[in-house]
């Protein structure tokens, strides 16, 4: 991995919401439970991870291949909806 950064990190543990190393849905859960919500404990696996595991199976390459093929101002929304599954199955072999 390269850092010390934690795979998982359990969500009753952080007091920051923006906290880098979680996802926009953990940071969310955390921002319930500051606001005294009855949330379940729970943990999720951190940005870190997600990236070792990209990294670690090309899928960077896959991404940046499907991303890269033409600009973003100049893709119908079939074309941004057929790369978006090519990169979803990429994720599943």
């Amino acid at each position: 991995m390269g850092s010390t950064a934690p795979w998982l990190a359990a969500l009753d543990q952080y007091s920051e919401p923006g906290e880098p190393l979680l996802g926009g849905k953990a940071a969310s859960i955390v921002k319930l439970t500051q606001a005294n919500l009855r949330i379940a404990k729970g943990f999720c696996l951190t940005t870190a991870a997600y990236r070792h595991f990209v990294r670690h199976n090309a899928l960077d390459r896959v991404i940046a291949l499907e991303l890269g093929r033409k600009p973003w101002e100049s893709m119908r929304w079939e074309e941004l909806w057929d790369a978006a599954l090519r990169i979803r199955s990429a994720f599943s072999k």
